[in-house]
């Protein structure tokens, strides 16, 4: 009897998580469609709820909006900064997603592992980063054979470090593009764009 229990338990615990993931989607296309201008690049952010303050938001736009082409080809030029929490996060990487993502150790660690970012070794080099200070950034992904890096921690990124974003723990990387879409791949040139102009700041 209290076999049969667990399984119903189990099964309406299943059922309501199912439930609850279909509401983010529907949600997430509503609010996607309600945006008439579609993001050249989107941004996205794990910080544990907590959403970045309207100014920072509009102080990065500043200096990235500039520098970014208008992949979209609507006329104008968008970022958009979508905070990550929770099953939004897994949702991400099920679907086309944001191209740049801010992220701690846990959520890098989970997804590098399964080959979601792209490699950012020449960045290493060109922007003299040493891997040997943050090593975790260094992994073997799915499908690999050796070990890339795979992303940047934010302490070496001044634009964001100085704009409130955590630096203990703290990573930048790029998702890999859809090599079958071109507007992945165009939106992800926008994200190496960003990402070599900012550490070019230093």
């Amino acid at each position: 009897m209290k076999f049969i229990e667990f399984l119903k338990n189990r099964y309406i615990l299943v059922l309501i998580s199912a439930l609850v993931l279909v509401f983010i989607i529907v949600l997430i296309n509503v609010m996607n469609a309600r945006d008439t201008k579609k993001p050249d690049v989107e941004i996205g952010y794990v910080t544990g709820g907590q959403l970045i303050p309207h100014e920072v938001e509009q102080r990065l736009k500043e200096v990235i909006l500039p520098l970014i082409d208008d992949v979209t080809g609507d006329g104008k030029k968008k970022i958009r900064f979508i905070p990550l929490t929770g099953l939004r996060i897994d949702l991400e990487f099920t679907s086309e997603g944001t191209q740049i993502m801010l992220m701690n150790l846990g959520t890098f660690d989970k997804f590098a592992g399964l080959g979601a970012f792209d490699s950012l070794d020449s960045y290493t080099l060109d922007y003299k980063l040493d891997t040997k200070l943050f090593p975790e950034v260094r992994v073997k992904a799915e499908d690999t054979n050796e070990a890339h890096v795979y992303a940047i921690p934010v302490s070496e990124i001044a634009l964001l470090s100085k704009n409130g974003f955590p630096v203990e723990d703290y990573y930048l990387a790029i998702r890999k593009p859809r090599s079958d879409q071109k507007l992945s791949m165009d939106k992800n040139e926008n994200a190496h764009i960003i990402l070599k102009e900012i550490l070019a700041l230093q």
